[in-house]
């Protein structure tokens, strides 16, 4: 992956002339330096049967439309959120929250070829060229100088706003532009167009919501001993959630790189005479593997709220269970044992903002709920209610090696010493070579 990385920045760099080297080369090589580190932080998948789908559906789109794409690099990011993004040097990238909500191969096909359509009509190399040409970071810098310095006048900060405008204007039209081209190269490749609008109305958090109350998702948690409590569902400012009309001199809308998404859903009805969609959430997809990747893919990228969220909504799916999934159990209750340690820890490199964002503007109300129950806890709820979720003998499975020192630690941190001795002698006799003998001696 990492050579590959480079085998394609440097085949980009050699195709640039006198005339644009200096635009590209630096980009290029920062493109290169944030895949490479993204790479190395084990941010994609390294090997699945899913990056082989994605291969497989982007070249049959290739071949059939003669794309001019000489060594495309397809990755699967482990970002909860639904979405994808097509690099200058040919790396297309694609979130294992978009791929589960995946439920046909004409699906994908439309997702695939809406990022080649950015490809070839060369979007993100126009981009940087309009920046390049605005020199638009140099321009806002010196405007709001010469505001400072109290210089600035309408006049040169209406000429400001009107660039930046230009420029996302661009971004919002290219969007446009690569809907209708994607559905021409996903029919000219032999699939059915009408399945690109269920698709696009997923994008984003928006299929994180669920048919019943979040309070049902957390009762899992609960025990009748240790309830939930109703204040840990207190509603957060609405400044954490309110998406603000003005960011500092722009205007929001105005900044956004995406068209509304009614205007695009729209465009997608025309070409496709499809008018109706069955609204999309958790109940309608695949409850199957690619959906626990998703759940790792939550953990790996440091988004708990979503990763708590849909380990939750996956639980009560199997709820039948004499034993629940071991896989959810431990990531629901390694969510809580990391926020635990972050929150007591408070230090740059491991707070608890880091995995818990505090703004919410694009979530779904249920994620919300789900954010705002997290910011509710105290250090001391947060290990409590991880003891009593583990404690519980439909969750802690004895044949899962993790389960034993997971609740060892919360019986540590919640002092609960012979408890944790307990524990400790069980899986030193149960596994007289298990894989945390180091950690529980």
């Amino acid at each position: 992956m990492i050579q590959s990385v480079k085998d394609n920045t440097k085949a980009e760099i050699q195709k640039l002339t006198v005339g644009t080297r200096s635009i590209y080369y630096s980009h290029l090589l920062e493109t290169q330096k944030y895949q490479l580190e993204r790479v190395n932080e084990e941010h994609y998948f390294r090997s699945d049967s899913l990056l082989a789908l994605v291969n497989e559906v982007a070249y049959r789109i290739i071949e059939a439309n003669q794309l001019k794409v000489d060594n495309p690099l397809f990755l699967i990011s482990h970002d909860p959120h639904a979405q994808a993004l097509t690099y200058i040097n040919e790396v297309f990238e694609f979130s294992i929250g978009l791929l589960v909500l995946v439920q046909s191969e004409d699906q994908l096909a439309f997702i695939v070829a809406h990022e080649l359509a950015h490809h070839v009509k060369h979007h993100v190399a126009n981009a940087i060229y309009e920046v390049y040409e605005l020199d638009l970071e140099k321009t806002i810098i010196n405007e709001f100088s010469r505001i400072l310095n109290g210089m600035g006048t309408l006049e040169g900060l209406e000429a400001m706003q009107s660039r930046s405008y230009d420029l996302f204007r661009l971004s919002r039209t290219n969007e446009l532009v690569s809907d209708t081209l994607g559905l021409e190269l996903m029919s000219k490749a032999g699939y059915d167009i009408k399945e690109a609008l269920p698709i696009l109305s997923a994008t984003g958090y928006k299929y994180l919501n669920i048919d019943y109350p979040v309070a049902y998702l957390l009762n899992q948690l609960f025990r009748e001993s240790y309830p939930l409590k109703s204040f840990w569902l207190d509603k957060g400012l609405n400044i954490y959630s309110r998406k603000p009309d003005m960011l500092f001199v722009f205007d929001t809308d105005s900044i956004s790189t995406h068209p509304d998404m009614k205007i695009r859903m729209q465009r997608i009805r025309e070409a496709t005479g499809v008018n109706i969609i069955e609204p999309l959430n958790l109940h309608s997809i695949e409850h199957s593997l690619p959906f626990k990747y998703a759940i790792d893919g939550a953990f790996s990228a440091k988004k708990y709220d979503a990763c708590l969220y849909l380990s939750l909504f996956l639980l009560s799916q199997n709820s039948s269970q004499v034993h629940n999934d071991g896989f959810l159990v431990s990531t629901i209750c390694k969510v809580f044992l990391g926020l635990y340690q972050a929150k007591y820890a408070n230090i740059p490199t491991n707070n608890f903002s880091m995995y818990v964002g505090r703004y919410t503007i694009d979530y779904t109300d249920d994620l919300r709920q789900i954010n705002e129950f997290l910011y509710n806890l105290t250090q001391e709820e947060l290990i409590e209610i991880g003891y009593q979720f583990l404690n519980k003998s439909t969750n802690f499975d004895m044949e899962i090696e993790e389960h034993y020192w997971l609740l060892y630690q919360f019986s540590e941190h919640s002092k609960r010493e012979s408890v944790a001795k307990r524990i400790k002698d069980s899986y030193l006799e149960k596994f007289p070579t298990g894989s945390y003998l180091k950690e529980f001696r």
